[in-house]
């Protein structure tokens, strides 16, 4: 893995996480990679990114994040099936042979951080890093349908004769539709007229009719 510059790290840490991300793989020289294939990657990059913002937000010098980031870097590759005993160690190692290049306070802060994020889920990380993980595939049947086949240019049509034609038939559409509502509009007065005029009937046949008298015999 390449060192990170102080230069980069002042870069990475300007921009919000998404894009911080992204910058901090290219400063590494990691080629571009699929989250969903390659999970452990997308958790170790992020593990880099969070120990680099950590520094960040203590004030530390942007040269010593750059060595606390590869000393973390590399206490996480030689973790590698390692007990947590062993871990210890191997970090304690590290910060004696990083020493040399940075500050005893800054490496004491650091540790503090490191222990209570990578120590305490040592053993998740461990999994992470060392089970090689399935690809999730999801495959689902889908229906396309192709585009139908442009006319040739021989068979176009000039822009302003396709618009013409094209508001021609929005007008005809219209009166269609006006004509047909104009239709339906007679056909309900015609209906509401029959009916009037069948209730007109059945009134006049319920009328009893007057009762004749009959003429007296003198």
């Amino acid at each position: 893995m390449a060192k990170i510059s102080s230069t980069e790290v002042r870069i990475v840490a300007s921009c919000e996480r998404p894009k911080g991300v992204n910058l901090l793989q290219q400063a590494l020289g990691w080629e571009p990679f699929d989250e969903a294939d390659k999970p452990s990657l997308a958790i170790l990059l992020d593990f880099h990114y969070d120990n680099l913002m950590f520094c960040v937000k203590k004030g530390f010098p942007w040269q010593q994040i750059s060595i606390l980031v590869d000393m973390a870097a590399v206490v996480a590759e030689q973790c590698k099936g390692k007990s947590l005993s062993e871990a210890i160690k191997i970090y304690q190692k590290q910060c004696y042979l990083y020493s040399s290049s940075t500050s005893e306070q800054y490496i004491k802060q650091f540790t503090e951080y490191f222990f209570e994020t990578f120590m305490r889920n040592y053993q998740l990380y461990q999994y992470v890093f060392n089970i090689e993980q399935e690809p999730m595939i999801i495959k689902v049947n889908a229906h396309i349908e192709t585009p139908t086949a442009p006319l040739p240019f021989t068979e176009s049509k000039p822009l302003k004769v396709w618009d013409y034609e094209q508001k021609l038939k929005e007008v005809e559409t219209a009166e269609e539709k006006r004509h047909k509502e104009h239709e339906e509009e007679e056909i309900q007065i015609k209906r509401e007229q029959e009916d009037a005029h069948q209730k007109m009937l059945e009134k006049l046949q319920n009328v009893e009719k007057p009762v004749e008298r009959e003429a007296s015999i003198l």
